[in-house]
């Protein structure tokens, strides 16, 4: 797992303060955009294949963290990621629907856990609610 700054959202803000503080550009209606995630697409080079990891890339207000439980390759276990992202303090199942699918499958029994697009797709729908609030 790792941590990374939202520096693109820092820089949104400070540009939008910035702004707003100049008489001719404080008219202007800026709009924070960004991209959410890597392509869950296996990719095929000559002489090896990159396949996602089992990670969720999971916004908070000010930093991005990829939970992935420990591994970069081998016996992924999402339940365990997905445990991981449920003991955040500001995990909230209600929050949105990733939340409560990250939820829901932690508890599950099901074998089939998803696949790299499903994780994809959690990452994606939690950060555009957030961004979004």
């Amino acid at each position: 797992n790792y941590e990374c700054p939202r520096f693109d959202y820092k820089l949104f803000k400070s540009t939008l303060d910035n702004c707003s503080q100049d008489s001719e550009l404080s008219n202007l209606e800026i709009i924070f955009g960004d991209y959410t995630t890597v392509s869950p697409i296996p990719i095929d080079y000559t002489d090896k294949k990159i396949v996602s990891n089992v990670q969720i890339k999971y916004t908070t207000s000010d930093k991005y963290i990829l939970v992935r439980n420990g591994q970069r390759k081998g016996n992924y276990n999402l339940s365990e990621v997905c445990e991981e992202i449920v003991n955040f303090s500001s995990f909230n199942k209600t929050h949105c629907w990733a939340d409560k699918y990250i939820a829901d499958l932690r508890d599950s029994t099901d074998i089939n856990r998803g696949n790299p697009s499903t994780w994809a797709s959690l990452g994606i729908e939690h950060h555009i609610v957030l961004c979004a609030e």
